[in-house]
């Protein structure tokens, strides 16, 4: 009887010695997986903000297309009075169609210059915007890695006290 008495409590000894082994993985598992919730919640965030940082740039975009349009409008407006002044002006109409000349190419080269770095940061943005997501992904992996093996660890916890 005493001998059964010691074999039992040293299984107890043993169960006790088992759950709390599996306690503390569980416990090392949830911390982890708040830890990666976390990296997962900041990757999120810094996603909205490249969105927004997309959405801005986009309508930056908007604005120079329309500026644009006003210039060429303006553009437009100062050929057909400089046509209308052409015959009786000549001398002052030469001038104006250097400075029109001048003018436009500043504006084109001004233009140019303007989509060129909006191309580059619109593709920086892009670039960025990609790499999140790819760490997003191995985030999202990873988590659902550690959920698995933290689902096999109750199962274990759960068997090992069953039995």
């Amino acid at each position: 009887k005493d001998q059964l008495h010691q074999s039992l409590r040293l299984l107890v000894r043993k169960i006790r010695a088992q759950v709390e082994v599996l306690t503390k993985k569980n416990r090392l598992k949830e911390e982890e997986n708040a830890r990666l919730q976390q990296d997962v919640d900041a990757t999120k965030q810094e996603l909205t903000d490249l969105q927004l940082i997309v959405a801005s740039k986009d309508a930056s975009e908007s604005k120079f297309n329309e500026e644009i349009e006003t210039l060429n409008a303006e553009l437009e407006t100062k050929t057909q009075r400089h046509s209308a002044i052409e015959s009786q002006l000549l001398a002052q109409l030469s001038a104006i169609r250097k400075e029109k000349e001048t003018a436009t190419q500043q504006y084109e080269t001004q233009l140019q210059a303007m989509r060129d770095s909006h191309t580059l940061a619109l593709q920086t943005e892009r670039d960025q915007f990609e790499n999140v997501r790819t760490q997003k992904l191995a985030l999202d992996t990873k988590l659902a890695e550690v959920m698995h093996q933290n689902d096999e660890l109750s199962l274990q916890v759960q068997r090992t006290l069953q039995q």
